[in-house]
């Protein structure tokens, strides 16, 4: 079940990153 959870959060960053580029220059912030 960790190994599940692990990836459900993964995604989740994966998710919040992707969106954070498609509105723009946001993505600056993720890598700040």
């Amino acid at each position: 079940m960790h190994n599940i959870n692990c990836l459900f959060q993964t995604i989740e960053v994966f998710l919040k990153m992707m969106m954070q580029i498609y509105t723009g220059d946001g993505w600056r912030d993720a890598f700040s």
